[in-house]
C-alpha cells in the first residue's frame, strides 16, 4: 500500500522469519520511494511463539488495526517458507497469500544479506539509511546480540574463501526478518 505523507510517497512493506518454537518475527517498514537516499524506517514488530500460521496472520491483522498500519505492499520472507508442510501439503507462504498478503522471496545466501544490512547501517559516505523505531525492542536487542562464533566455530566454504556462519542462538530471527526485508527492498 502506498500513502502520501506531505509530498512524500511512502511504500509500506514487511519482513518475516517463520518459526514455531523459535519465534516468528514480522517487521513493518516504510520507505519513501521517490528519494534514492531515503532511509528504510522499521516502525513496528510482532514477535510470537508457538502459534499456527493462521493465528499469526490474525495477530498481524489485529496489530495493523491497533497501530493503524496499512497492509504492506509486500512481505519479504525466507524462501524456505515455500516448502510444503508434510502434513497439510501447503506452504506457509501459500497460507499468507491465501489470506491476501503479497509475499516475496529472494534467493540469497546469508553473507550478501548481512552486507546489505550493513550498507544500510552506514554507507561509505557515512549516511545511515536504516532507522528503527524504539518500540521495536526485540529487533534492537537482536541486532545488539547478533554475533559470529569464535574463529574455530562452524564454517562453510563460499567463493573459495572461508565464511563464518552467524550463531543461531535466538538473536538471529529478528535479524533474519530484517535481512529478508532489506534484500527484497534493495534488489
Amino acid at each position: 500500500a502506498q500513502i502520501h505523507i506531505g509530498a512524500k510517497r511512502v511504500t509500506w512493506c514487511g519482513g518475516i522469519d517463520f518459526g514455531f518454537r523459535a519465534p516468528t518475527v514480522l517487521l513493518w517498514a516504510a520507505i519513501d520511494r521517490d528519494s534514492p537516499d531515503a532511509p528504510l524506517l522499521i516502525v513496528d514488530e510482532l514477535v510470537v511463539r508457538e502459534q499456527t500460521t493462521q493465528e499469526i496472520i490474525d495477530l498481524a491483522r489485529q496489530r495493523m488495526a491497533l497501530r493503524r498500519l496499512p497492509q504492506p505492499e509486500f512481505i519479504a520472507a525466507d524462501p524456505a517458507g515455500l516448502a510444503c508442510n508434510e502434513h497439510s501439503g501447503v506452504s506457509t507462504i501459500a497460507l499468507w497469500r491465501r489470506a491476501g498478503f503479497t509475499m516475496r522471496t529472494c534467493a540469497s545466501s546469508i553473507e550478501p544479506g548481512i552486507l546489505a544490512v550493513r550498507r544500510r547501517l552506514k554507507r561509505a559516505d557515512g549516511t545511515v539509511t536504516l532507522q528503527i523505531h524504539r518500540r521495536c525492542e526485540h529487533l534492537i536487542r537482536a541486532m545488539q546480540g547478533y554475533r559470529y562464533p569464535a574463529p574455530r566455530g562452524r564454517s562453510v566454504m563460499a567463493n573459495g574463501g572461508r565464511l563464518i556462519v552467524p550463531l543461531k542462538d535466538g538473536f538471529d530471527h529478528a535479524c533474519d526478518a530484517l535481512r529478508y526485508l532489506i534484500t527484497n527492498v534493495d534488489r
